[in-house]
C-alpha cells in the first residue's frame, strides 16, 4: 500500500512537472508575449493618434508657410521693383557725378516679366544698358559702387567715347544684369 502511495505521489508529481513543462509554461510564454506585441501596438497606436491630433496644425503651419512664401515671391518680382531699380541706379549715377542720358531695359524682357506669375521660385533678371556721360574717373567711381550693390550681377558691356581733351566729357554705354528685387532686400 505504501508502495502504491508512493508510485501515486511520484505519478502525480511527473504529470504535474509534465504539465507545467509542456502546458502552462508554453502557454505563460506565449500570453507574455502577446502582451508585450499588444503593448507595443497600443504605443505606435497612440503615437498615431498624437500625429493625427498634430496634423491639422501641420497643415496650418505649412499653408501659412506656403501663403507667406507667395507672398515673398509676389513682392520679390513686383512691378514696381524694377523702377525702384532703375531710380536707383539713376541716383547712383547722379551721386557719383554722372548725367543719365537714357536707361533702356530691353522690351523682350519686361514682356517676359510681366507675364511671369507670382509664384515662381527662380529669381528675376533683368538686363540694363545705361547711357551716360561725365568724367572717366567719376564713371570708374559709379562702376565700383555698381558692383557692390546687391542687385548687380556681372556687366555684360561697356564702352567710353570722347574727346582728346584733358578733362573731356565722356560718353559711356554700360550694360550689365541685374537682380529684380534685390534693391528691396536691401533697404
Amino acid at each position: 500500500m505504501k508502495r502504491r502511495l508512493t508510485i501515486y505521489t511520484v505519478t502525480s508529481l511527473l504529470l504535474i512537472l509534465a504539465w507545467f513543462l509542456l502546458i502552462y509554461s508554453p502557454t505563460v510564454q506565449r500570453k507574455q508575449a502577446l502582451n508585450l506585441r499588444i503593448n507595443e501596438a497600443e504605443q505606435q497606436l497612440a503615437d498615431f493618434n498624437r500625429t493625427m491630433e498634430e496634423l491639422p496644425q501641420y497643415l496650418k503651419a505649412s499653408n501659412n508657410l506656403e501663403r507667406f512664401k507667395n507672398e515673398l515671391n509676389s513682392s520679390l518680382y513686383a512691378k514696381s521693383d524694377i523702377l525702384e531699380l532703375l531710380e536707383q541706379i539713376t541716383g547712383d549715377a547722379v551721386d557719383n557725378g554722372l548725367t543719365v542720358v537714357e536707361i533702356s531695359p530691353p522690351v523682350k524682357e519686361l514682356l517676359l516679366l510681366n507675364r511671369a506669375t507670382d509664384l515662381e521660385t527662380e529669381p528675376q533678371f533683368l538686363n540694363i544698358t545705361l547711357s551716360l556721360s561725365g568724367k572717366y574717373l567719376d564713371f570708374g567711381k559709379y562702376v565700383g559702387h555698381l558692383e557692390t550693390t546687391p542687385y548687380f550681377r556681372k556687366i555684360n558691356s561697356c564702352t567710353a567715347r570722347g574727346a582728346r581733351e584733358v578733362q573731356p566729357e565722356v560718353s559711356f554705354t554700360l550694360s550689365f544684369k541685374a537682380l529684380i528685387g534685390a534693391a528691396r532686400g536691401k533697404a
